[in-house]
């Protein structure tokens, strides 16, 4: 599947885009739209075919009609991916293997994709500056997203800042109220509505710290707690059987935005992950004598 697929769903949710109306028409009218010429396509969007053709070249397609066979081509897999990986949490019965892992890495591959598209490049650059400068940084969630907050705190653990990223959600809370003014708090739900996260954010702010949060795109409580919402593509069910490919992506965005981080101030934080590279390197060679 191509990537413009992909960026086509993004387009859905740029309400500053000109595309955005195209985008949603196609995304909700797919059976119909393979069989539509472009000039009935521009008269179901009140456009024009101009704009269409404008919009596939955006997606990196040479008109039209490429991104027509591209998106009839692919859009068996596209359904399954929205629909039946959606619900299923990868649990697929009478699924072979080989299907099972095209569609797993499709989707992840695809969520990677179209939460990087949600990245403000301006805001990654900001969330470094707010990184840098604060005094400690708690990671608060739950279940699978706490091996989430663990990653993260531990990145900027090596990195010389002062982390949390406790599993218990008692010792979050009371983490939650130690935060001050030059804090940052960060709280990680995919579906975004869990209360213990959600909990531990609003006391932070309320004490005075800057607020993120990782969660999916949809609107949610979590998001609108935080000062900064940092959004991951929902291509799985929040309450699905196995929550995989949200921690991916979520992992994924945090990649980024550490490597922001560690590259705009490169001269302190090499410095520091430097110094605990001696002990791990003594104690693998004490492990294999």
């Amino acid at each position: 599947m191509k990537s413009g697929i992909i960026q086509l769903q993004a387009l859905t949710k740029e309400s500053a885009s000109s595309y955005q109306d195209i985008a949603k028409f196609i995304i909700n009218n797919k059976d119909a739209v393979k069989a539509m010429h472009i000039t009935q396509l521009a008269e179901a969007c009140y456009t024009s075919p101009a704009t269409i053709v404008r919009m596939c070249k955006k997606l990196g397609y040479n008109g039209f009609t490429d991104f027509k066979q591209d998106f009839i081509i692919n859009m068996h897999k596209w359904a399954f991916d929205e629909e039946e990986v959606y619900e299923r949490g990868y649990i697929y019965p009478n699924k072979a293997a080989v299907e099972i892992s095209e569609v797993i890495t499709n989707l992840t591959v695809n969520g990677m994709i179209r939460s990087a598209q949600f990245l403000d490049p301006e805001v990654v650059v900001e969330l470094a500056n707010i990184f840098f400068t604060a005094s400690r940084i708690d990671f608060y969630g739950c279940g699978i997203s706490n091996l989430v907050a663990q990653d993260f705190s531990y990145r900027f653990l090596r990195s010389g800042k002062n982390t949390s990223a406790f599993a218990d959600s008692h010792i979050q809370i009371s983490q939650a109220q130690q935060s001050t003014a030059d804090s940052v708090a960060v709280g990680i739900s995919y579906s975004g509505e869990t209360k213990e996260v959600i909990a531990a954010l609003e006391i932070a702010k309320q004490l005075g710290a800057y607020t993120i949060s990782f969660t999916s795109e949809n609107d949610n409580t979590l998001a609108r707690v935080a000062d900064c919402s940092i959004a991951v593509a929902q291509i799985e069910y929040p309450e699905g059987y196995v929550a995989a490919a949200s921690r991916i992506e979520m992992m994924h965005l945090m990649d980024i935005i550490y490597s922001v981080y560690a590259s705009t101030f490169d001269d302190i934080v090499v410095s520091k992950i430097t110094r605990t590279r001696p002990y791990f390197k003594n104690k693998k060679n004490n492990n294999m004598e």
